[in-house]
């Protein structure tokens, strides 16, 4: 009984440790997602940098030489920002989703696994009357089987004595 007991403690330890153990992966893999996407998004800074910084200095050289120059400099300059803030944006959308996602996937996976233990509750019940009570039945009768049998040979009454006579018992 013990050993059964023991036996499906251990199954139920070992499936919250495969519970563990798909947690951290998935969180590993979000990392490695949100890793990648914030070196795309450094990607995409530098890029706005290094297009910007120039423009800018360009823009100021343009300013002395032309009105003209400086109007297509500043639509650059708008096209440059725009599309930048559409990255970025972008980028809050992927991470949004993903969060969203992620909370979702956690949810679902925390239903699975109270599903998972209300039915090894359930599988537990019905070992427990399917196979421990006709064990224990079985037990019982077999102590009081012991038990008769040890009484039996342990009180048997010795051999009666036979009287004797008195004239046997002096010389």
């Amino acid at each position: 009984m013990d050993n059964t007991l023991l036996t499906l403690l251990t199954i139920f330890v070992g499936i919250t440790a495969i519970a563990f153990v798909a947690q951290a992966v998935a969180i590993i893999g979000m990392g490695m997602v949100v890793r990648r996407l914030a070196t795309r998004v450094e990607a995409v800074t530098d890029m706005v940098q290094t297009h910007v910084v120039p423009l800018v200095g360009d823009v100021r050289g343009l300013v002395a030489d032309s009105r003209v120059h400086l109007d297509m400099a500043g639509r650059n300059l708008v096209e440059i920002t725009a599309a930048a803030r559409n990255q970025v944006l972008k980028a809050d959308a992927v991470l949004t989703g993903f969060s969203d996602g992620l909370r979702l996937q956690a949810i679902r996976f925390d239903e699975l696994v109270s599903g998972i233990l209300e039915k090894l509750d359930g599988v537990t019940e019905a070992v427990q009357r399917a196979v421990l009570t006709p064990v224990r039945d079985v037990s019982a009768i077999v102590n009081g089987i012991r038990t008769g049998v040890e009484f039996f040979f342990r009180h048997r009454p010795s051999p009666v004595a036979v009287p004797r006579s008195d004239d046997e018992m002096f010389i």
